[in-house]
C-alpha cells in the first residue's frame, strides 16, 4: 500500500530563500573540511510563498503518517515492513513525509482455504483503514476480495465432499 501526494508546482528540490531579513546570524558553521554548512533559513528568512509551502508540507506529512500508521495498526501481524516515507526537503532545510507505504503479507495459507478467508478479511481492513484510501490500497482490497471468494468456493466445495462422504 503506498500513498503519495500529487506532483505540484510548489513542491521544489532545495531550499527557496526569501529576501534577508531579521538580524544577522552568527558565523558559519564549519563543515568537515574546514568549509561553511549552508545554514537552513529561519521563519524569519522566509517569504510567504515559503512559508505557504512550508505549511502545506506540514499537512501532507500529518496526513500520510496518520495513513500510514492507520494500515499498521489494522494490518498487525500481517505488516512485513514499514511504514516507509518518500520525503522532500522544505524551505526550512527540513524533510517532509511526502509519500509512504507499509508492506504487508498477501499471500494466502496453502491447504486452509478458511486461514485464507480470515487473513484476505484481514488484508481488506488493513487496505481500507485510512480515511482516504489511496488507488494502491484500493487494488490490494480488491485483489483481498478476490482472494476471499476463491477461499470461501474452495470452503464449499470441501464441505459438500464432506457431506457426500457421509452418504456414501
Amino acid at each position: 500500500m503506498r500513498v503519495e501526494a500529487p506532483a505540484r508546482s510548489w513542491i521544489v528540490s532545495g531550499r527557496l530563500t526569501g529576501p534577508e531579513k531579521g538580524r544577522p546570524k552568527a558565523g558559519p558553521e564549519q563543515g568537515p573540511r574546514g568549509g561553511a554548512l549552508p545554514q537552513a533559513p529561519s521563519e524569519g528568512d522566509l517569504d510567504l510563498r515559503a512559508l505557504l509551502e512550508i505549511a502545506q508540507l506540514r499537512r501532507i506529512d500529518q496526513m500520510v503518517r496518520a495513513h500510514e500508521r492507520a494500515h499498521l495498526a489494522a494490518g498487525g501481524e500481517l505488516v512485513i515492513s514499514g511504514p516507509h516515507y518518500v520525503y522532500r526537503r522544505g524551505p526550512d532545510g527540513r524533510l517532509y513525509a511526502v509519500g509512504g507505504d507499509v508492506v504487508i503479507d498477501t499471500s494466502g495459507v496453502p491447504g486452509d482455504p478458511e486461514a485464507t478467508l480470515r487473513k484476505a478479511e484481514r488484508i481488506i481492513r488493513a487496505a481500507l483503514a485510512p480515511l482516504n484510501p489511496s488507488p494502491q490500497d484500493l487494488r490490494v482490497a480488491l485483489r483481498a476480495q478476490m482472494m476471499a471468494m476463491q477461499a470461501r468456493l474452495e470452503v464449499a466445495r470441501e464441505r459438500m465432499e464432506e457431506g457426500h462422504a457421509y452418504r456414501a
